[in-house]
C-alpha cells in the first residue's frame, strides 16, 4: 500500500498585476461617479412605475415647490437669455454679470432682484444665503412665461431645436399651482413635457 502523502502545491500569485487591476477598477468609479445634483429648494416627487427621465439631458426645468416656483435654462443658451429678457425689462447687464449668469442653474428670483442676485454670486457667496423668494406666476406678472419664451426663442435661434421642458413639483402642491404653470405651458403651446419623479420598481 502506498502510504505517501501527496505532494503540497504552493501557488503563487502576481500581486503586481492585482494591484493594477484594482487601481483600473477605482478609476472607473473615480470617472463615472456623477456629483450629486443640489437645489435651493426642497422638492419631494411623486412616485411612478415608468421610467425617470434624465435631468442631465439639456431641459429647461422649472422646480415647483410648496411655496415657490424656480426656473432652471441649459448652460449654453443661458447668457443669450438674460440679455433678451433684459431688454424686455429694460435691465442692462455688466459683461461681468452675464459671465457670472452662465455658472447659475437656478433663477429663483423676480427680474428687479436679479442684478442683486447675481452680483452675491459675483462676490463667492453661495446663494443659499441669498433668499430667492421664487420667480413670480400670479396672474397679470408673466415673468415665468417670458423665461421660457424668450429661452424657447434662443434654443430655437442657436440650434435650430425646440427646446424640452421638465417640471419638477413637490407631491404636496394644491393643484391650483401646477394648473397655473400649465396653463403658461399651454399658452405657448407647449403640450408634452417631461414629469420629475421618484421611480418605484414593479412588483
Amino acid at each position: 500500500m502506498n502510504n505517501r502523502k501527496p505532494r503540497r502545491k504552493i501557488l503563487s500569485v502576481d500581486m503586481a498585476a492585482m494591484c493594477d487591476v484594482a487601481f483600473i477598477i477605482l478609476l472607473f468609479f473615480v470617472f463615472s461617479a456623477k456629483s450629486k445634483f443640489w437645489s435651493p429648494v426642497s422638492i419631494e416627487e411623486p412616485v411612478a412605475t415608468n421610467k425617470i427621465y434624465d435631468p442631465e439631458g439639456g431641459y429647461a426645468t422649472i422646480l415647483a415647490s410648496t411655496d415657490k416656483v424656480m426656473f432652471e435654462i441649459p448652460q449654453e443658451i443661458r447668457k443669450q437669455t438674460l440679455i433678451q429678457m433684459g431688454r424686455k425689462y429694460h435691465v442692462a447687464f455688466t459683461n461681468e454679470e452675464l459671465s457670472q449668469f452662465e455658472k447659475i442653474e437656478t433663477i429663483g428670483v423676480p427680474i428687479s432682484q436679479l442684478k442683486q442676485f447675481i452680483d452675491n454670486n459675483y462676490n463667492n457667496r453661495n446663494d443659499f444665503f441669498f433668499k430667492q423668494p421664487g420667480i413670480p406666476v400670479n396672474p397679470g406678472n408673466y415673468e415665468l412665461a417670458n423665461w421660457i419664451d424668450i429661452a424657447r426663442k434662443v434654443k430655437k435661434a442657436t440650434s435650430d431645436r425646440d427646446l424640452d421642458i421638465m417640471l419638477d413639483a413637490d407631491k404636496r402642491n394644491l393643484y391650483p399651482q401646477i394648473e397655473r404653470i400649465t396653463d403658461i405651458l399651454t399658452s405657448q403651446r407647449i403640450f408634452k413635457f417631461s414629469l420629475v419623479y421618484i421611480a418605484k420598481s414593479k412588483v
